[in-house]
C-alpha cells in the first residue's frame, strides 16, 4: 500500500542529501589538489633530474663552443689564403721577414704583432675586398675573438719557406715550435685554464 511521505521527512531527506553531496564535492576538490609534502617531493624530483642533466648540458655547450671555434678558424685560414692569392703577400705590414706571430698584444690593436693588424688587412684592403666577415659579437677592439673572448693567434710564413715558426712569448707552450709544411697557422686556446691540451688548431 502506498503511504505518502510526510513533508517533514522529505525536507530532512533533502537536507541530508545536500549535505552528503557537499561533502562529496569537497572531498573531490581536496583530492585534486597537492599537499605541501607532495609539492616538496615533486620539487625534489625535478631538482635531482636537473642535477643529473647538468653535466650533459654543460658538455653540449662546451662542444658547441669548440665547434664554433673550429669553424671560425677554418674561415680565417681561408680568408688569409684568398688575400695571398689576390695580392701575392700576407695580410700583415711586413713580408719577407722572419715568420710572425700575431696575438692579443695586451689589447693594443696598433701593436706591430697585434692580431688586429691581420684582421684589418682582411677587412680593409686596397681593393676593398671583404675576405673575412667577422660577426659583430666576435669583434672586440679590432681583435677577432674566440667563443671564450680571447683573440685567435695567427702565425704567417712571412719568410716564405713553407714552414711556420712560432716565436712569441704570448704563444705560451707553442713558443719556438716549428710547424712544418704550413704557411698559415691559427689557433684558439679554448677553455680558460686548459693549457695546450684545450687548444683548437688549424693544423
Amino acid at each position: 500500500m502506498y503511504v505518502p511521505e510526510s513533508s517533514g521527512y522529505r525536507k530532512n531527506r533533502t537536507k541530508s542529501g545536500d549535505m552528503n553531496a557537499t561533502k562529496s564535492r569537497g572531498g573531490k576538490a581536496a583530492a585534486g589538489g597537492f599537499t605541501l609534502i607532495e609539492m616538496l617531493v615533486v620539487i625534489a624530483i625535478i631538482t635531482i633530474l636537473l642535477l643529473a642533466l647538468f653535466p650533459a648540458m654543460n658538455a653540449a655547450f662546451r662542444n658547441a663552443r669548440r665547434g664554433r671555434a673550429s669553424h671560425e678558424i677554418a674561415s680565417l685560414v681561408a680568408a688569409i689564403k684568398s688575400y695571398h692569392s689576390e695580392y701575392g703577400k700576407w695580410p700583415c705590414p711586413n713580408n719577407g721577414t722572419d715568420d710572425q706571430t700575431f696575438h692579443a698584444a695586451s689589447g693594443n690593436p696598433s701593436s706591430a704583432d697585434a692580431q688586429a693588424q691581420v684582421i684589418n688587412c682582411l677587412t680593409n684592403n686596397p681593393e676593398r675586398h671583404v675576405f673575412l666577415d667577422v660577426p659583430a659579437r666576435s669583434m672586440v677592439n679590432g681583435f677577432y675573438v674566440d667563443p671564450w673572448g680571447n683573440p685567435y693567434v695567427i702565425v704567417l710564413d712571412t719568410d716564405f719557406n713553407n714552414n711556420c715558426r712560432v716565436s712569441s712569448g704570448s704563444a705560451g707552450e707553442f713558443n719556438n715550435t716549428n710547424i712544418l709544411n704550413k704557411s698559415i697557422c691559427v689557433w684558439s686556446w679554448g677553455e680558460p685554464g686548459g693549457g695546450i691540451r684545450a687548444a683548437i688548431t688549424s693544423w
